[in-house]
């Protein structure tokens, strides 16, 4: 269900796990010019003592620094100190260097935030009403976004993309998650408001029009989107489906995050790769979509089974994961047929380092969009809570490097087949990239 992922993201990405005295009232006096310098100064202090900056550019992080120290003042809130930060962890260049809300500001955001009562989806550098959750269902679905309470569109997203973190110079991986977060993130940014305005131009329509709608809480938008838009998802973490005509399978795996509990993922993987060896079938989808990494013991299985000789996953130099540094061993059913990975910007980490090793190794055609990682990634976290605000960062300590050394540095996997979905597919429910993968199928 769409809105209850975006619940799950929002806690993950403004937000872990309470400390503190739970029964204090949230902070929404704001904090003194002094508790924010000291917060500031810290969380500055903690990326230049442990981060490994293997994608910084070192000049534009001080710079940002600077700036953004500049925008201090008395008497901020929790988000209005996020806001000023975020773009310094994003200037880090770094997708596991995350800024996360207190759990009390997330819960405040939900029940009280005021909030766009839209699910606006940013498609090819321009922002487009997905959903509508208004009562009177006041702006027709598909239509462009030209601004927000005065604020340009192109202004909003270049704001909403400098506080969003990614491993160098990629971008895909800042706009999956504004597309899951754009409603919160730009209370956040731009503060809330009881109505927005918004100049929109609707499909088919002969020019912009300027239209009014309440605030809505988060809350409120989850509830009404259940209501308005609920529908099942055909596959929520690990599927498997095999054409009736026998011309391909498809594997779908939504996350690799089984950590503890691996054999949860390799016994139904193997079982699939082994009903696959004895199908005759020639032709395999992978489709990693929305998965944005996990266990590496995980998509190090994978790997093994799509490649027909011994791969070694991690760089020599690899910590931790001796076993994955030495050659994988090949399993018995290993599939060597025509192969289709499926991506989008949300894939990144563990995902990635998969997705690295194939492209090196030239192994299947890759269809979609370009990934949010690639061979290389930092990880290693640990999460540091800021004395006053109590804003979280997730800071990285080591760098973990794939094998595959045929890729860029800071940049995601391109495609090999590039397809974006229009808003008309997004909102018809039409899946160009699976699509496009079946018909190169039945083109061979």
């Amino acid at each position: 269900m769409r809105r209850i992922a975006h619940l799950t993201l929002l806690l993950v990405l403004l937000t872990t796990t309470c400390t503190g005295d739970k029964t204090a009232p949230y902070n929404t006096a704001g904090y003194s010019i002094g508790q924010l310098q000291d917060d500031f100064d810290r969380y500055v202090h903690l990326i230049h003592r442990d981060h490994p900056m293997t994608f910084t550019d070192r000049a534009i992080l001080a710079h940002t620094i600077d700036a953004q120290k500049e925008l201090l003042r008395e008497g901020m809130s929790e988000m209005e100190f996020y806001a000023v930060v975020a773009p310094v962890g994003a200037a880090v260049r770094c997708g596991h260097t995350r800024t996360y809300l207190s759990e009390r500001g997330r819960d405040y955001l939900g029940e009280s935030g005021r909030c766009l009562p839209l699910e606006v989806r940013l498609v090819s550098d321009s922002l487009y009403v997905f959903k509508d959750f208004t009562p009177e269902e006041a702006i027709p679905r598909g239509s462009r976004v030209l601004s927000i309470n005065t604020h340009p569109a192109a202004e909003i997203i270049e704001r909403m993309r400098a506080s969003r973190h990614a491993d160098g110079i990629n971008i895909t991986y800042k706009d999956y998650a504004i597309n899951l977060l754009f409603a919160n993130l730009f209370t956040i940014l731009y503060g809330g408001a009881a109505q927005f305005e918004l100049e929109i131009e609707e499909p088919g329509s002969g020019g912009p029009a300027t239209i009014s709608v309440k605030a809505m809480t988060p809350n409120q938008a989850d509830r009404m989107d259940e209501e308005r838009y609920h529908s099942e998802t055909n596959c929520r973490r690990l599927c498997m489906s095999f054409a009736e005509d026998s011309s391909y399978a498809v594997l779908t795996i939504k996350d690799f995050g089984y950590y503890g509990d691996v054999d949860a993922f390799r016994e139904p993987v193997g079982e699939f790769f082994a009903r696959l060896a004895g199908s005759g079938i020639g032709t395999l989808i992978i489709d990693v979509r929305g998965n944005d990494g996990g266990d590496p013991y995980c998509s190090s299985f994978v790997v093994s089974h799509v490649m027909p000789e011994p791969v070694h996953y991690f760089s020599a130099d690899t910590r931790f994961y001796g076993d994955l540094v030495r050659p994988i061993p090949v399993p018995r059913h290993v599939f060597t047929g025509e192969l289709y990975v499926l991506t989008d910007g949300w894939c990144f980490s563990s995902t990635t380092h998969m997705l690295s090793l194939l492209r090196c190794h030239h192994r299947g055609v890759v269809v979609g969009e370009e990934s949010g990682g690639s061979s290389v990634c930092n990880d290693a976290s640990k999460e540091h809570v800021l004395k006053h605000t109590r804003l979280r960062l997730n800071l990285p300590r080591r760098t973990f490097a794939t094998s595959a050394k045929c890729l860029p540095m800071g940049r995601g996997i391109p495609p090999d087949i590039a397809i974006q979905p229009t808003i008309g597919d997004l909102i018809s429910g039409r899946d160009v990239v699976l699509e496009k993968a079946i018909s190169l199928v039945a083109s061979h």
